[in-house]
């Protein structure tokens, strides 16, 4: 199967050293910064396309999960795997 959420997954990973970056400066400094809340609002839209996209493909392949699970992609292999959270 063709991944085709690369784009998304390397977005997040960029917008999550960001939101380090601000994490990491004084709280004034961040809530100031201009790109602050353009960071923040594009997590959020990443974020909402990865779901949609999974949530898209697990349909597609008739794939049965709880909200508890979470989906991975190995990008080298283009393998798709569910960790299943064991409720107890």
């Amino acid at each position: 199967m063709k991944v085709k959420n690369w784009k998304n997954f390397q977005r997040k990973n960029v917008l999550k050293e960001l939101i380090l970056t601000f994490a990491n400066a004084p709280k004034e400094t961040a809530e100031n910064n201009p790109f602050y809340e353009k960071v923040v609002n594009d997590v959020a839209s990443c974020n909402q396309r990865m779901m949609e996209w999974w949530n898209k493909t697990a349909s597609k392949y008739e794939w049965n999960y709880s909200s508890q699970d979470s989906w991975h992609i190995d990008f080298e292999t283009r393998e798709i795997y569910l960790t299943v959270k064991n409720s107890q």
